[in-house]
């Protein structure tokens, strides 16, 4: 009950304070889901850079932020009554809703119930225990925010977005903190529907929430807190912004839209190419018309990028501060704790990667029908038919052409310039599917058998993302139900919870662990990850390997048996081999009672003697 409290004064504060910022910029919306969703972006914006702030000057302590988050909440107390107003107009409009939208408010309904079950269970999610969740908790133990050269990922991405979770493990708990995957998902959804409504239709609103909604990749961030979901939002509500700006004239429409894309460039940097062109795009739309006005493009351009790298610059400047490097580990060739993945691929390997046709085909499957460790995460059939779509007829007008272009160079930068992961391109996927829904609307407002066809699909899609989550939603309400403990779901899902535990308990400060599993870094002590950048592949013979240990300080080995059998990680199977044989040779010894099993998997703890 503490946790939903406590969420729900986060959450008020995000939207009241987002309401005020727009209220003294004068930027009015008529609908109360652009209003919503205007001010629940901007709010989660502001209170991040906030946090920020707070934990650079090391005041990351519960006391001190729940004071602030309480005294935020009475100070706005105020404008409670007017969020309150546009939540039930909103609800309303949805207990109003007829025909074609019934079944879209229905699958809505049920997205939300997933969502609110996955949130009310344990975390069970790879890289929520890698980064998503060990780094907030890292910086809430430590105080502030903090360099762990052992933890690379708190150098490696911007947290920007995850600055409300540090305040979440301050005065909460992990339910906390999941209870911000549904909210970003709602964001998402205001988002679309925000600017589907009212620079396309209705109904082109309802087709591409649905869209969204039954994308597999979607449900997944129901699951965890992976950045592009609050990506895509961001993306969609720049867009609004934008088009605000366009249709009114008014310049601090395009300062919110820069800093709101600004703000998703701080969350990861592959969505830097949207920023870009919307920086263009601005330029472009003050050389339009029989004159154009240099002196006015030049004042949009300026403006776009002056909010843009202002609200990016944080994380990408705390990342110089600390490593000399604000993209590490891609600028500086001797950063401590280089992953060895990115230390082969400079921009000259990428490209010429990228013009093999092998790669192509690749990167195409990997994209339409999942990679080859989770298939069923794709991007849907209902998606990957309304794309070309919008594909197929000549671009009418900026709001066809924006989108467009967006999506066009976002892929193609990604294409080039990073591994097949579809999950990066769910942004610019989404932006897709607004202009997609909103040609199949009026194709099949001509064509009664198109209109067939979409209703096929759509229903299609629906049952295959309902299919496919009810299985595992219901292995997490049988927590709720009490048929399951937590640590029971943990271990059988998820997290070897003997290793954790007994390593958290024992091992002291001056002692390292060598992790050969990204499952198993949500550990207090130092730890080092077991990759071909950090334990090169001439340090894999036992001899060399034994010194390697020694020299680095490593005092244990952490073994995932089946993690050396993913695909991905097979370049890993000489280390695995090389464990064995100084096991075999006394160099490391086994800890029986730290050891953990699963299924169809092991967890080994080796002491190094």
């Amino acid at each position: 009950m503490t946790d939903f409290l406590a969420f729900i004064l986060i959450a008020f504060v995000m939207t009241t304070l987002g309401r005020a910022v727009l209220g003294r910029m004068r930027l009015r919306c008529e609908e109360a889901v652009e209003r919503l969703t205007l001010s629940l972006a901007v709010g989660w914006m502001l209170v991040s850079h906030g946090l920020f702030a707070l934990g650079w000057f090391g005041l990351f302590d519960p006391t001190v932020v729940g004071g602030l988050l309480l005294l935020l909440g009475i100070l706005l107390a105020p404008a409670i009554g007017l969020v309150i107003d546009d939540l039930s107009l909103l609800l309303r409009g949805i207990g109003r809703a007829s025909g074609l939208a019934r079944p879209a408010v229905a699958f809505g309904g049920l997205v939300a119930a997933l969502a609110l079950v996955y949130a009310l269970t344990p975390s069970t999610a790879v890289d929520e225990s890698v980064y998503h969740y060990l780094v907030p908790r890292v910086y809430a133990r430590a105080g502030g925010i903090v360099r762990r050269w052992d933890l690379f990922h708190s150098n490696w991405l911007p947290q920007a977005a995850h600055m409300p979770l540090v305040a979440a493990f301050l005065v909460g708990g992990e339910t906390l903190a999941n209870l911000f995957r549904p909210l970003a998902g709602l964001l998402l959804l205001g988002a679309t529907v925000s600017l589907a409504t009212r620079f396309y239709s209705r109904s082109t609103a309802r087709l591409a929430g649905v869209a969204i909604l039954a994308t597999p990749y979607t449900l997944l961030f129901f699951r965890a807190f992976y950045v592009e979901a609050l990506s895509a939002a961001y993306l969609l509500v720049a867009v609004y912004c934008f088009f605000r700006w366009m249709d009114r004239g008014r310049r601090r429409w395009l300062a919110l839209a820069a800093a709101l894309a600004g703000f998703m460039v701080g969350m990861k940097p592959t969505n830097l190419p949207a920023a870009l062109v919307l920086i263009v795009a601005a330029g472009a739309f003050g050389l339009r018309g029989r004159r154009p006005h240099l002196g006015s493009a030049a004042l949009n351009v300026l403006t776009a990028l002056f909010w843009t790298a202002a609200a990016a610059a944080t994380w990408y400047a705390k990342n110089y501060a600390f490593t000399g490097d604000p993209l590490y580990p891609h600028l500086v060739a001797d950063a401590p704790f280089r992953p060895g993945a990115h230390a082969a691929t400079t921009p000259g390997v990428r490209l010429a990667r990228a013009m093999e046709p092998s790669w192509l085909r690749s990167y195409l499957a990997t994209v339409l029908l999942g990679d080859d460790t989770q298939p069923e995460l794709s991007f849907g059939l209902l998606g990957l038919t309304l794309a070309p779509l919008a594909l197929l007829f000549r671009p009418a007008g900026p709001r066809l052409r924006l989108p467009l272009a967006t999506a066009g160079v976002g892929f193609l930068a990604l294409y080039v310039l990073t591994s097949p992961q579809p999950r990066y391109l769910y942004p610019y996927w989404c932006l897709l599917m607004i202009p997609a829904a909103d040609v199949a609307v009026r194709l099949l407002q001509r064509s009664r058998l198109v209109g067939t066809v979409v209703a096929l699909l759509v229903a299609a899609q629906c049952a295959l993302a309902a299919g496919g989550e009810l299985p595992r939603a219901w292995k997490h309400a049988q927590v709720l139900l009490g048929d399951v403990t937590p640590d029971d779901f943990r271990r059988l899902h998820e997290m070897p919870i003997r290793c954790v535990r007994w390593l958290n308990a024992r091992l002291g400060p001056e002692e390292k662990v060598l992790a050969a599993s990204d499952r198993l870094l949500q550990l207090d002590a130092p730890f080092v990850k077991l990759e071909d950048g950090y334990f090169a592949p001439e340090d894999l013979t036992p001899d060399r390997f034994a010194e390697r240990l020694r020299q680095e300080g490593v005092t244990h080995v952490l073994v995932d048996s089946v993690f050396f059998g993913q695909k991905p990680n097979r370049r890993m199977i000489p280390a695995f081999a090389t464990v064995i044989q100084l096991a075999d040779r006394g160099v490391l010894a086994r800890v029986p009672e730290a050891c953990d099993a699963t299924p169809g998997r092991t967890f080994d703890v080796y002491r190094v003697r």
